[in-house]
């Protein structure tokens, strides 16, 4: 009797995946929604602080290799999920069933999304944190250098100092292009010619390596894709690992960068998170590599999540940002400002130094007050900045409650020694009984004008004092390092002129 021929399984009969096909379909949706809308911003804010320090350009590409990455590694899921190629694709056990080979060109385009998404989309994904990590780097190294040579050679150090055209954020993306250049080509030659895919590093195996006709599932192709597999988790882990080291490098370097323009707490974040994921991801691929999570592809969720994680921390923390009025200073502190104490009061980098002083001067009673007098003057600013923002009326009377209660009211927190025309002046806007301010009154600015400008002619004499001080002599080379900062950043496009 003849013997039967084998029974060949259509990719249709083994189409078990509809709901994770559609959950994906959803899911690349939304991320295309959320993607695109980010970039767009970014393209009409990247010149609007805190972006522009930041590197708006370089944000602007990393986000768009971010968007590419995602989507076509969730496109290459839902490709096989549905024709049944690359993980999905198993033959059945048994000699007599045989799976015939996907269609064609599904394994190709499968292949050369799985080459393009991490030889071409990650690289434009990460490397522009690198490039402004370094831009930073250099920008806040020679500035500090700068104020050094400008020590010895006074207004001509800056025609001494070291050009830093790398800096400039037009050359770091040329460089970058020519840091692509070559894993562009190496990635077309992995889609374009077979025989150089052994030796390209490649998640698709099943896709890259199959060839036409029937596909029989033996040991040896098997191990032939295991051991592909393992390469590319290797090359893979390795290269990570020196990026991570690379980021932990500019940890460090940048520790000490202003506020305004560090991107520390960004690193942080992207450094922790991808070395998580990288050992979970790759946990599950080396463990347990049959499990459903690899077979289906579902381990892709999780490097999806990381994508917009970083899509929140590098982009759309710092669009929110731009929005804030407050967020970076527009000029720089300078000598002049600091020649006065109304002006140095205003600046944040004056003001600290000038309280840091008065806290050294704790041993007598006059100096614990200064501190008193100094958070008295704090808390009318804050007041006044709370008017000038246009501030609810409600909470701009609540500020004014809190000032009498503090300093003015009978059970007030800290004793000041004010004249008795400034104190008769704040008691006759309050009510004798319930210490609240009356009713009629409004509170505006010039509320508590008597106060304010009694508490600077009594901070005045401490300025005086500070001025002859060597805490002094440290606030004017910390100027002379800003202004040399600020001029850098404005050279190199960090800062608009």
């Amino acid at each position: 009797m003849e013997a039967s021929p084998p029974h060949l399984i259509s990719p249709a009969e083994s189409f078990e995946s509809l709901p994770t096909f559609i959950l994906d379909a959803i899911l690349l949706f939304l991320l295309l929604v959320l993607y695109s809308g980010t970039i767009f911003t970014l393209l009409i804010r990247k010149h609007h602080q805190p972006l522009k320090n930041k590197g708006g350009n370089l944000i602007v590409i990393s986000s768009i290799g971010n968007f590419l990455f995602g989507i076509t590694l969730m496109a290459n899921k839902m490709l096989a999920n549905a024709y049944q190629v690359g993980s999905f694709f198993e033959a059945a056990p048994g000699d007599d069933q045989v799976l015939p080979t996907p269609n064609q060109a599904a394994v190709e385009f499968s292949c050369a999304l799985s080459h393009i998404q991490y030889g071409v989309f990650m690289p434009v994904f990460f490397f522009p944190y690198y490039m402004r990590a370094y831009r930073l780097y250099v920008v806040q190294k020679s500035h500090l250098e700068h104020f050094e040579m400008k020590k010895k050679r006074g207004v001509l150090a800056f025609k001494k100092a070291k050009s830093l055209h790398c800096a400039r954020e037009s050359n770091m993306i040329t460089w970058l292009v020519v840091i692509l250049a070559p894993m562009i080509i190496l990635a077309l030659l992995g889609v374009l010619i077979q025989g150089f895919r052994p030796f390209y590093p490649s998640f698709e195996v099943k896709s890259c390596f199959l060839q036409k006709g029937q596909y029989v599932q033996n040991s040896e192709l098997e191990k032939t894709f295991r051991l592909h597999l393992y390469l590319t988790v290797e090359v893979y882990l390795l290269f990570n690992f020196f990026l991570d080291g690379l980021l932990m490098a500019f940890i460090y370097l940048l520790r000490k960068v202003q506020q305004e323009f560090s991107m520390t707490m960004e690193l942080m974040t992207i450094t922790v998170t991808q070395l998580a994921i990288g050992f979970l991801v790759f946990f599950i691929i080396i463990i347990d590599p049959e499990t459903s999570l690899n077979k289906t592809n579902n381990v892709q969720y999780i490097i999806i999540a990381r994508g917009v994680l970083f899509l929140i921390v590098s982009a759309i923390l710092p669009i929110r940002a731009t929005y804030n009025p407050n967020s970076i200073i527009p000029f720089p502190i300078n000598e002049e400002c600091i020649k006065t104490l109304e002006m140095a009061l205003l600046m944040p980098t004056s003001a600290n130094y000038f309280y840091e002083y008065l806290e050294t001067l704790c041993g007598s009673e006059r100096n614990r007050d200064a501190l008193v007098y100094f958070g008295l003057y704090a808390d009318i600013r804050q007041y006044l900045r709370e008017i000038e923002e246009g501030g609810e009326e409600q909470m701009v009377r609540a500020h004014a409650q809190q000032l009498i209660d503090d300093y003015i009211g009978d059970k007030r927190q800290w004793e000041v020694e004010i004249p008795g025309d400034v104190y008769s002046e704040m008691r006759a806007i309050v009510n004798p009984v319930t210490g609240q301010i009356e009713p009629e009154m409004v509170c505006d600015e010039n509320t508590f004008s008597g106060l304010y400008y009694f508490v600077l002619d009594v901070l005045e004499g401490y300025y005086r004092e500070f001025q002859r001080s060597r805490k002094y002599d440290q606030l004017k080379d910390e100027v002379q390092k800003q202004e040399i900062l600020y001029e850098y950043l404005r050279r190199y496009s960090m800062i608009s002129n």
